[in-house]
């Protein structure tokens, strides 16, 4: 007869009990996918800026054009810019152009093709696929080498070297190329240079 008192006792201790571990299970699992998001999205911030750098080793020119791949105005008035653009020519000497087009509305960062620049802008332009997503700010800015400080070369003011290339807005020489991009989890600032002007460095912060 003490035995259903008991029972009901056991349940009614049990089932609280049974929640609150569910409860704090639940939440360990929403928080080691939150760790997880963030670590993918870290690496993926990461992952792009090394591609950069790889691609700026190999180009002749890093530019960032006044207007971008889709005749859009893509600079404001201090010089910082959506798109990033790189210029080199292959073995047989036929122009190769390359850019990274960033769209704030959909927070996406996309890769086009080209093989030529004119006055009216890219030719034979081919869309590549989006090649990092969740971006929430990216900009690209031309920083002449005359403005750079350099501790290492003390008083020496660096001279600012020009190479044109025959087209509109590209020219290769010592200036590099400043590229600020961040998403939810990490903020990334990093210097690009043409592979004759290597030089390039690096920081990085958190958000939190």
């Amino acid at each position: 007869t003490d035995a259903l008192p008991i029972s009901l006792l056991a349940l009614g201790i049990g089932v609280p009990l049974g929640v609150a571990l569910l409860a704090l299970l639940g939440a360990a699992l929403r928080g080691a996918a939150t760790t997880s998001a963030l670590t993918a999205q870290r690496h993926a911030l990461a992952s792009l800026i090394e591609r950069l750098d790889a691609e700026a080793h190999g180009a002749a020119a890093i530019f960032t054009p006044a207007t971008d791949v889709l005749g859009q105005t893509a600079c404001d008035s201090s010089g910082r810019c959506d798109e990033l653009d790189f210029f080199t020519r292959d073995a047989h000497g036929l122009a190769r152009f390359w850019a990274y087009r960033y769209d704030p509305p959909a927070h996406t960062l996309t890769r086009y093709a080209y093989n030529d620049l004119g006055p009216a802008g890219p030719q034979n332009l081919q869309a590549g696929p989006v090649v990092l997503a969740g971006v929430v700010s990216f900009t690209a800015q031309r920083i002449p080498i005359s403005q750079v400080v350099i501790p290492a070369l003390a008083s020496y003011a660096p001279q600012d070297v020009v190479v044109p290339f025959g087209y509109p807005g590209v020219a290769g020489g010592n200036a590099l190329v400043a590229v600020d991009l961040s998403n939810s989890a990490l903020h990334l600032r990093h210097e690009l240079a043409a592979r004759l002007t290597e030089i390039g460095s690096a920081s990085c912060r958190e958000r939190v």
